[in-house]
């Protein structure tokens, strides 16, 4: 058993020590510095244009908010005109079907 276990350990070790795993700390070559120099520009440049279609959206919603404030102020302006005559024309013919409604002729053939 002792034999077994032994040799058990000595083909462990034979294994971690041909593994292919490089070390997760250890020095980088120049290869991969190169390759995560360019990672690193690309992501740069992705940001960057990120950036400015944010910059290019903020002014977007800016102008339409600015449109929609007009818009509104627009509308409540009709509103109050159209309510100013049109309240004042309601309140004429009001008056009048309340005349025609108690006058004389207001029921013919009576």
């Amino acid at each position: 058993m002792r034999h077994h276990l032994t040799l058990l350990l000595i083909i462990l070790s034979i294994l971690i020590y041909f593994s292919s795993a490089k070390p997760v700390f250890g020095p980088i070559g120049v290869a991969e510095k190169h390759k995560i120099a360019k990672m690193l520009e690309s992501e740069q440049k992705s940001l960057q244009m990120l950036e400015e279609e944010q910059a290019l959206l903020e002014r977007v919603v800016e102008t339409l908010s600015k449109e929609i404030e007009d818009k509104e102020a627009h509308i409540d302006q009709l509103r109050r005109s159209y309510t100013q005559r049109h309240g004042a024309l309601a309140n004429i013919m009001d008056d009048y079907r309340s005349g025609f409604k108690s006058s004389i002729g207001a029921r013919p053939g009576r």
